[in-house]
């Protein structure tokens, strides 16, 4: 079953417009019915004790423990198509912490400032419907979109890891890191646009601490690569 984003006022359950819809219209929940909901980060069992309006009572609180140990960071090269929403429902799926949007010298798509809060929200509310259906106990969030060169040592993490198509092959490297990792260090990970990294970022990316690793020896997409390495990531955070 999966939860759905509610709030506390005083001792009723409530929901926002979009989610009232989904459950009044889409699932037709009805008086007495019992969901999950997920309010400031906890999960209750909610019995729905109105429908006009819709409201709930919080019968019971339920242990969550759906998080990696880690705080695990993205970095995200903006790419075109639907496939971009597919890979952030999907980070989120897969535990991923926040994520930055990064535009890079051969990304197709921008963003501009007059579109940034519009897409955002929209990016945004793609992360909280996953993690409701995931079960998470908070969602991924949305941080910012910046340029690739604006990365720097204050937004990595302890391990920070460049998916770089130049260095296909052999996985060793990237085994050695990901089998070793420490769940006490948070990770970061950064993926390129469909071009692929301009050889000027690849020795920025080097030079402020990234690891360029390899994902084996086909070149992959940008959407298959993200999920590879975070697939990666939370298996051997979780073994």
């Amino acid at each position: 079953m999966p939860h759905y984003l509610a709030f506390f006022d005083k001792e009723d359950v409530v929901f926002d417009d979009e989610t009232t819809h989904h459950l009044k219209t889409v699932l037709r929940v009805k008086l007495n019915e019992d969901i999950k909901c997920l309010i400031d980060n906890e999960e209750y069992q909610v019995k729905i004790t109105s429908i006009n309006p819709l409201k709930g009572k919080a019968i019971k609180k339920n242990i969550l423990d759906s998080e990696l140990k880690s705080h695990v960071r993205l970095f995200l090269c903006l790419f075109k198509g639907e496939k971009f929403d597919w890979v952030l429902q999907k980070a989120c799926e897969l535990g991923v912490s926040d994520i930055f949007l990064v535009q890079s010298k051969r990304t197709i798509v921008k963003i501009d400032k007059q579109s940034k809060e519009k897409k955002l929200s929209r990016y945004q509310k793609i992360l909280d419907l996953a993690s409701g259906q995931c079960l998470r106990k908070t969602s991924s969030k949305i941080i910012d979109v910046i340029n690739l060169k604006d990365i720097n040592k204050d937004l990595m993490m302890d391990i920070n890891l460049l998916a770089n198509e130049k260095e296909k092959g052999a996985t060793n490297h990237t085994f050695d890191i990901l089998n070793n990792l420490d769940q006490r260090k948070s990770i970061s990970c950064i993926i390129g646009p469909e071009g692929g990294f301009d050889d000027d970022e690849i020795l920025y990316l080097k030079d402020i601490g990234f690891e360029s690793i390899s994902l084996g020896k086909r070149i992959l997409r940008s959407d298959t690569a993200s999920l590879y390495l975070l697939s990666v990531i939370s298996f051997c955070l979780e073994k």
